[in-house]
């Protein structure tokens, strides 16, 4: 039983030949050394062959690349099983099915049976290589940006899991257990770690809380000040301590003088071993381990996506590239920037440790709950300014690599944008008052069970952000699936038209924000994010994108329609206008149209929050 399809590119003498499988490829499992490159620019040849099924069974092959169609298969009518060429839809494909693509793409051909049912296979995911340089500079300051997003408030947001359970606070006398901060922020409070003890060392040198312990200890009797009971008992059972002495000074016996080399006697010794020293030099070696800590994950996850990138680097020509080698390049330098930074305060921590090790004389454990706030650091200044800063360490949390090594994993240009567009939305809404809404979870990661195979939850960060600002309530999903048989999620959308023969019976557009009140009915806004040119949207998404969430999706409220339907621009022209309205007759002002369509700038060199925010303001009716 063989079920393959063969790619014949002869302007890039190309052949390759692919065994197909009836499920999509889980995108995590992905290892991008083992992907086949195929051209952008190749004019491909497809030819597909099955054998599981009859010729007369089979009613039609269609072609699909992402899972729009290309084009068909024309079925030979020699032959008793399933198998020919591909001949293209009209349009711009032209014998260039990954026209338009990047990154990670899958061909599937999807079978339609004569009694009605249909079938789909799957290659395994294969890596679009293209001449055009993606916009570098771009990527990078995206990049950037995520990586440096320092608001806590967001990033619990977008990490929130349910599995993960409450954070312990500091007031509970632990640890804040996740910090979703940026890498740059812990450098900087390190920072602000290693300035106060070197400030203050001075101090603890000279001044340190200590206590006077008194002890006993052997010294030349000729530095002796005082002779006690405890001497003479010593001497007694030391007589070989004893010298003779030609003076009459000393020891008599047998008329011979002796006195001692060495006298054991009573002295009083500063201990630094008290409550706040130890406090000091626990905490300075609790923030030394988790900075090496930190440094060691860091660098083998950078270690391992720079192993990626040599293996990518030789599988196709010099002359094209791949955004996803741009985009880890670009991620693996500004990380090991980073990393650079971090390890040369790690070893600045490393020099205060041992000093402050030397100066009080013992060594402890490292500092697991927040230490009692004694009279000591109340008081003395110095003492005061290590416990504000440990304060300030155990508000910070127990910090994570999870937000850069999310960045660091992302597999495909696509998906980095998404998450950027996340980031970029949940600020919005934040920056226009809106705070996460009083209930047990606000942001959480649903499971949609009416999606098949096609389709993937996700699994990095939460899909779902309850807001609210007063009256007003806002959901905003991420990837939500709008089905044609069924309601999830809180979601009074749904798709209104039957899907062609073995394609998905939902909807997955990249972003959907839910508005309601008590007083007015749910209002939709959609946005589908795409890191291409606004040519290439106005030309090839975005009519598609108006079918799809405007023509063919509703609402139970009496407001059928969504009131936005937008895209969300990656690739931006310094000479566009950050945002471009499709409709734009003199008309439109006196009367609103039911569904707004236009495409807004999303980007680093763009700012657009108010502009966004006001388009999302005269749409919504009670806003």
């Amino acid at each position: 039983m063989m079920v393959k399809c063969t790619l014949s590119c002869k302007n890039l003498n190309q052949n390759a030949e692919f065994n197909l499988s009836d499920c999509l490829m889980d995108m995590s499992s992905i290892d991008f050394t083992k992907c086949a490159a195929v051209f952008e620019d190749g004019n491909y040849e497809i030819y597909f062959a099955c054998d599981q099924y009859n010729r007369t069974d089979v009613e039609s092959v269609a072609v699909c690349v992402n899972g729009e169609q290309v084009g068909n298969i024309v079925l030979s009518a020699n032959t008793a099983t399933v198998e020919g060429f591909t001949r293209y839809r009209d349009g711009i494909f032209a014998k260039q099915p990954f026209l338009l693509h990047y990154d990670l793409v899958t061909l599937s051909f999807i079978l339609s049976f004569v009694d009605g049912s249909s079938k789909e296979y799957f290659t395994d995911f294969l890596l679009c290589v293209s001449k055009r340089q993606e916009d570098a500079i771009n990527i990078e300051n995206m990049l950037k940006e995520l990586i440096a997003f320092d608001d806590s408030q967001i990033g619990e947001w977008i990490f929130s899991d349910a599995k993960r359970g409450a954070s312990n606070s500091l007031y509970e006398g632990k640890w804040n257990k996740r910090a979703y901060k940026s890498l740059n922020s812990y450098i900087q409070l390190l920072e602000q770690v290693i300035a106060c003890y070197k400030n203050n060392y001075a101090y603890f040198r000279m001044q340190g809380k200590h206590t006077i312990k008194q002890s006993s200890v052997l010294v030349p009797y000729e530095k002796v000040k005082k002779i006690s009971r405890d001497s003479f008992n010593w001497i007694m059972q030391n007589a070989d301590q004893l010298a003779d002495v030609p003076y009459t000074s000393g020891i008599q016996y047998q008329g011979k003088n002796y006195l001692p080399y060495h006298l054991k006697t009573d002295t009083s010794q500063k201990s630094w071993d008290v409550y706040e020293n130890r406090v000091i030099i626990a905490f300075l070696r609790t923030v030394l381990l988790n900075a090496k800590q930190i440094s060691l994950e860091f660098d083998r996850d950078i270690l391992n996506e720079e192993r990626i990138i040599s293996r990518i680097h030789g599988s196709f020509p010099k002359e094209y590239c791949a955004p996803i080698i741009t985009v880890k390049s670009l991620q693996v330098s500004f990380c090991k920037t980073l990393l650079e930074k971090l390890n040369r305060f790690i070893g600045t921590l490393q020099n205060l440790y041992k000093q402050y090790v030397v100066l009080f004389d013992f060594q402890t454990l490292m500092l697991t709950t927040f230490p009692r706030k004694t009279s000591t650091f109340c008081e003395i200044k110095p003492y005061k300014q290590v416990f504000e800063i440990i304060v300030r360490w155990f508000q910070y949390g127990e910090y994570s690599l999870e937000k850069e090594r999310l960045i660091l994993q992302v597999k495909t240009l696509d998906k980095l944008f998404e998450y950027y567009c996340l980031l970029r939305l949940l600020k919005l809404l934040a920056d226009n008052g809106y705070q996460k809404a009083d209930v047990k979870e606000p942001a959480f990661k649903y499971f949609y069970t009416s999606a098949d195979t096609h389709y993937q939850n996700e699994q990095e960060v939460a899909n779902t952000y309850l807001l609210n600002n007063h009256h007003v309530m806002v959901t905003l999903y991420y990837q939500p699936v709008i089905s044609s048989v069924q309601f999830e999620n809180d979601l009074t959308l749904y798709r209104t038209t039957k899907p062609a023969s073995g394609k998905p019976d939902y909807y997955t557009p990249d972003f959907v924000v839910k508005f309601s009140s008590s007083e007015h009915d749910e209002e939709y806004v959609i946005f589908d994010a795409k890191f291409s040119s606004r040519a290439s949207i106005k030309n090839y998404s975005l009519p598609e994108i108006i079918r799809k969430y405007s023509c063919e999706l509703s609402t139970t409220s009496d407001i059928h329609a969504p009131k936005m339907v937008w895209v969300l621009q990656g690739r931006v022209n310094s000479n566009e206008n950050a945002i471009w309205r499709y409709h734009n007759s003199p008309l439109v002002s006196i009367y609103r149209p039911i569904t707004s369509f236009g495409i807004v700038s999303i980007n680093t060199a763009v700012e657009i929050k108010q502009q966004l925010w006001n388009e999302i303001r005269s749409n919504i009716s009670f806003l």
